[in-house]
């Protein structure tokens, strides 16, 4: 056989493997094999204050939007535009979390490789069952639960429905009793002490990876 034929076979097996990955609706999937989430999402402003708290119920806390992207990503920027959108019409609140990639990453500057492992101790699994690889920009977790990989080859517009309806849906844990604080304590406004305090009943171990607290 050929170069120049295997030179085809080669661009056509990396096409066929990167199809899935382009054309595939992202339709949710689970995030993992197994349960997990995360949960919180609670702040406070302390700038030019030297005393300051909240306090905040699992019913109060906001749904949790991780979104995996890159700067080069052109298909990431509609994936986030329908995510948004989805996100000011829901009737609750949602905090975004932005990763971009890093590990063998040479045009996007803003990644961690921390993240990106991190990402697939979490995702990777999930991920690569559904768009072949670990790591896939665009990827949009919801509450840790719900998985959204790639965009296929859809708008913003076109891809809102997707995300909305897993903002909609309630998380595993929602139904938990859950009671979190954050204060913050200075003596100059410019260095001081964060404390956080979380108090939950018997469901939520007292050591685990699979539900994390933001």
């Amino acid at each position: 056989m050929s170069v120049g034929n295997w030179t085809k076979i080669v661009v056509l097996s990396i096409a066929s493997l990167m199809l899935p990955m382009a054309f595939a609706a992202p339709t949710p999937v689970a995030s993992a094999g197994y349960p997990q989430g995360i949960f919180g999402g609670i702040s406070i402003e302390v700038s030019n204050l030297t005393n300051a708290s909240t306090e905040s119920s699992m019913a109060d806390y906001p749904s949790i939007a991780e979104v995996y992207t890159a700067s080069w990503c052109e298909n990431c920027v509609l994936a986030e535009e329908g995510l948004y959108t989805a996100i000011s019409e829901a009737s609750g609140d949602t905090m975004t979390l932005t990763f971009h990639r890093a590990i063998g990453e040479v045009e996007d500057p803003f990644g961690v490789e921390a993240a990106d492992h991190r990402w697939e101790a979490r995702y990777g699994d999930a991920s690569k069952d559904t768009v072949s690889v670990k790591r896939a920009p665009p990827t949009i977790i919801i509450n840790g639960e719900t998985m959204h990989a790639g965009s296929g080859g859809l708008d913003g517009e076109q891809l809102k429905p997707y995300y909305a309806e897993s903002l909609a849906k309630p998380s595993s844990f929602s139904q938990k009793s859950a009671t979190s604080s954050l204060s913050w304590s200075s003596e100059d406004m410019a260095t001081g002490t964060l404390t956080w305090n979380l108090e939950a009943g018997d469901w939520l171990p007292e050591s685990t990876t699979s539900l994390v607290f933001v």
